[in-house]
């Protein structure tokens, strides 16, 4: 398994504003900028690229439920290449990302009681690798040992989002012709015409 190797000042991450005490809280103000770097134990070639970074995910944001929190990496202008361009999945698989989603797993997890204290890490892997296998569209995804500033985090599981980029490189066009409404992301007024549209009848 792989590592990918996160870097950025403490204080960014656990500071009185970091994003990891603040795990809770969202959008720009909580982006931090990072390194992040991919080093593949037998010395294949990984990359290194400068991103945006911060905590993703719903109700396990929360310290209370688990001090592991998931990340999201976002390529932008701002910090280096404002896409990743790397065969991060292997062949098959899209080599461009505007934002890669490393799940900490934690409805998976061996610390969550809902699993027993037995990890099923692989659940949602299976799920995805069996709608490939069905010749449908679903994110790619692999593991990497997580590092922060050096100190071991856990394994990851890391994921394509989708995004504009995503929905491009799937199903054709350019990133602008795609409206992706994710968990809050997006705009609502453009996928609200659509949903009415759609509820009003799309026989022509």
């Amino acid at each position: 398994i792989p590592t990918l190797s996160i870097v950025l000042p403490v204080d960014d991450l656990f500071g009185p504003s970091g994003i990891y005490t603040n795990s809770t809280l969202r959008g720009l103000a909580y982006e931090r900028a990072t390194s992040v770097e991919l080093i593949y134990p037998d010395g294949s070639p990984g990359f290194q690229e400068d991103c945006g970074l911060r905590i993703q995910g719903g109700a396990f944001r929360s310290h209370d439920l688990t001090k592991k929190h998931s990340f999201r990496l976002l390529f932008k202008g701002i910090y280096g290449a404002t896409k990743l361009r790397y065969p991060l999945f292997g062949p098959g698989a899209p080599d461009r990302f505007d934002m890669i989603t490393l799940r900490a797993t934690a409805n998976d997890g061996y610390q969550w009681d809902a699993v027993g204290g037995h990890g099923l890490y692989e659940r949602e892997t299976f799920v995805r690798q069996t709608a490939h296998h069905m010749g449908q569209v679903s994110s790619h995804d692999t593991f990497v040992h997580l590092y922060l500033n050096g100190l071991y985090w856990g394994l990851y599981n890391v994921v394509e989002r989708p995004t504009e980029t995503f929905c491009a490189s799937y199903f054709g066009g350019d990133d602008e012709d795609w409206e992706v409404n994710n968990s809050g992301e997006g705009n609502p007024p453009i996928w609200n015409t659509m949903l009415n549209q759609s509820r009003a009848g799309l026989a022509d």
